[in-house]
């Protein structure tokens, strides 16, 4: 058993997994696009899969809180300042310690790179599942697709609060793969099928960056959905760092 806490920050809502037996350690999730969180329900509670991962983590006494982060952030300023808020809320209202993990998928990538970079070591380490990684990457891909790449515009306009015309560079020459390096351990879990996020312009490419910097960074490639066997190598790669 474990208790479920949705509530209302900045008209954003967002949940918080309480386990039965809490080790004292907090996961904040970054979902990708469309991975929402509404009252009294989250798209990772009704995801088979993604349940499955959640109850795990909390069998294994980790408190997990996520947003529904005003959808389409594509890791935005607003996006950023909003989930430093959410960290800090939660961690006045649970009994947490203070320096936490991220997990993170596709979208979800960019915040979660992001908040790392701004952590001043508040991050534990971070684990990425089939990530986006350069947003310049995804929208050259997408412009293969004028309707994708339209769609894409759009929605970076809104979550950037620029014009579309100006998106490309206010926005897409600011991030590339250049920009999102850490010296956070982080763990990449990749369905080598998934085509959302190819592995040879994301997970690959910043693998290959941080192993080039020296960086503490692992690879997990599997095919279609995670299994048990990659959930539990996620959660022993967080127990790994406990007492960091």
């Amino acid at each position: 058993m474990y208790i479920d806490r949705y509530f209302l920050l900045e008209d954003q809502w967002n949940v918080v997994h309480v386990p039965e037996q809490p080790n004292g350690y907090a996961i904040l999730l970054i979902g990708d696009l469309n991975h929402y969180v509404e009252k009294n329900a989250s798209f990772w509670c009704k995801h088979p899969g993604r349940n499955e991962l959640l109850q795990h983590l909390l069998k294994r006494g980790y408190t997990i809180f996520y947003s529904n982060c005003y959808g389409a952030h594509w890791g935005s300023p607003q996006a950023i300042r909003f989930l430093q808020r959410l960290i800090f809320y939660t961690m006045k209202q649970e009994i947490l310690n203070p320096h936490l993990y991220l997990l993170a998928e596709g979208m979800g990538g960019l915040a979660a790179l992001k908040l790392a970079a701004e952590s001043h070591g508040k991050i534990r380490s971070v684990a990425l599942i089939n990530p986006c990684i350069s947003l310049r990457a995804h929208a050259l891909r997408e412009k293969e697709n004028r309707l994708f790449y339209k769609r894409l515009l759009k929605e970076l306009s809104i979550a950037y609060d620029v014009l579309e015309v100006d998106v490309e560079k206010a926005v897409l020459d600011k991030h590339g793969l250049e920009h999102v390096v850490m010296n956070i351990p982080c763990h990449i879990f990749q369905d080598v099928s998934q085509q959302k996020y190819p592995i040879h312009l994301h997970a690959r490419r910043y693998y290959d960056v941080l192993r080039a910097k020296n960086g503490e960074a692992s690879l997990t490639l599997y095919p279609g959905e995670m299994n048990w066997d990659n959930t539990d190598t996620l959660q022993r790669f967080f127990d790994q760092y406990q007492n960091h």
